[in-house]
């Protein structure tokens, strides 16, 4: 066993100098090994090592027998030990989960509170390893899943992960180390039991070099997934606009790279990643705009171009008001008028605030039938001073502006021609000149409408 862990900490750069290591200690042939083992090459190393218990008060006097065995143990090593105690079974009801799933949840939350920052050392194996493979091909898995257990995922690592558990128990066997059983591991009320008892034995036999070919398996799965990921991942970073991510950059992707981008899109908003899923995502991206119910009143949406998790579904009411020289209630406590004033008037103003020309139109150039609306789709403009026409969807998005802020501003605009736009400025085809008499001020207010 020494060789694969020490193999397995060498290739991970599990333990850097410096570093502090909580060991999960169940009790068990694996934790125990394990933490013997750190213990062993911590001076090597230049770590510290430590342990964490947590009872899922699942089995009775049994459970209270592995607390006793784990304290006893970490008592008479010199380890300093954090133990933790909870109803596994009430929070599961209560969480609506089953009780493997929440027990894991739960155990990972615990050790990260017990480690506070430092690294998380679990006594996954090999045969772990290979169970999971097996599990997550039967109940469904993307190329990704095919991994199975990483050796190293953030702060967590599994130095035991090259290793047997023949190998482990061997290793407990020649140091005189004591363990105990988890007798819930005998039965086969669980799938992954079933598969350890009877899956893996037959496919042993009918290959005794099973594990020895798993291991290779995994080690270039590890690093073509690795490899994958991060293409996946500089994808998605360079789409990435404000909160959301630019659908146009994400649609001409690969579909095999695609379908990663979609993985990662759905963890950076906190949804699970089921195959179907991910499928209905990967179709999605690059199809226009979108809106996919995941979870009760919670949506991923493409809008106006970028990818953003809704809420709650928004309906902003539309508004179409026609411009006059007056204030206007366009929609509730936003007010708009046009003000004419005369240009030397104007020019004491620019003097006085900055960027006030920007809001300002020849009043000659403003056609009778211009209107107060929301951004229209295909709506673009060429801004006073800039000299560039740019469709309003590449404006806001370059300001960085949420989606729901950009159906609330208003435009300005005389049938397909837009004027100005809210916070952006005005058109050049409307801005005054040396031939201008009069301007057009465009002001808005939110709120209390005090000046009539």
């Amino acid at each position: 066993m020494r060789n694969e862990v020490l193999a397995a900490i060498e290739k991970y750069a599990m333990l850097p100098p410096g570093d502090r290591v909580t060991v999960g200690l169940s009790g068990g042939a694996d934790s125990v090994a394990l933490l013997h083992f750190l213990l062993s090459v911590s001076e090597q190393y230049g770590v510290t090592v430590d342990a964490c218990h947590i009872n899922h008060n699942l089995r009775g006097a049994e459970s209270a027998r592995d607390e006793a065995f784990v304290i006893d143990l970490t008592a008479r090593w010199g380890v300093k030990l954090r133990l933790f105690s909870e109803d596994m079974l009430s929070g599961a009801k209560e969480a609506k989960l089953s009780v493997e799933e929440y027990a894991r949840k739960r155990r990972y939350a615990l050790l990260e509170l017990a480690a506070a920052g430092g690294k998380i050392a679990t006594g996954h194996n090999l045969n772990d390893r290979a169970e999971t493979l097996l599990f997550n091909l039967a109940r469904g898995t993307s190329v990704s899943g095919l991994s199975s257990i990483p050796a190293k995922r953030g702060n967590i690592i599994r130095p035991l992960i090259l290793a047997t558990r023949e190998q482990i128990e061997g290793y407990c066997a020649e140091n005189g180390l004591a363990y105990i059983t988890d007798s819930s591991n005998l039965t086969d009320h669980y799938a992954r039991n079933r598969i350890r008892h009877h899956v893996l034995p037959t496919l042993y036999e009918i290959n005794g070099g099973l594990y020895q070919n798993l291991a290779k398996f995994f080690a270039v799965a590890g690093d073509e997934n690795d490899f994958l990921d991060g293409l996946a991942k500089r994808a998605l970073d360079e789409s990435r606009e404000g909160k959301g991510f630019l659908a146009e950059k994400l649609a001409p992707l690969p579909i095999a790279l695609k379908r990663r981008t979609a993985v990662l899109l759905l963890k950076e908003y906190g949804f699970s990643q089921s195959f179907d899923r991910v499928e209905e995502v990967t179709r999605l991206l690059g199809t226009g705009n979108f809106k996919l119910g995941l979870e009760k009143d919670r949506y991923l949406m493409c809008k106006d171009g970028v990818i953003l998790p809704l809420q709650k579904e928004e309906d902003f009411p539309y508004f179409e008001i026609p411009a006059a020289f007056q204030w206007q209630e366009i929609y509730a406590g936003v007010f708009a008028r046009l003000r004419e004033i005369e240009m030397d008037e104007m020019k004491k103003n620019e003097k006085i605030y900055k960027n006030y020309f920007l809001h300002v139109a020849d009043c000659d150039r403003i056609a009778k039938n211009a209107v107060f609306r929301q951004k229209r789709v295909g709506d673009s403009i060429s801004l006073f001073k800039r000299g560039v026409t740019k469709p309003l969807k590449k404006l806001f998005s370059e300001a960085k502006l949420p989606i729901a802020q950009r159906q609330r501003l208003l435009v300005l605009a005389a049938g397909d021609d837009v004027l100005w736009v809210e916070g952006f400025g005005i058109d050049r085809r409307v801005a005054p000149d040396e031939n201008t008499a009069s301007v057009a001020v465009i002001e808005v207010r939110r709120g209390a409408l005090n000046d009539q």
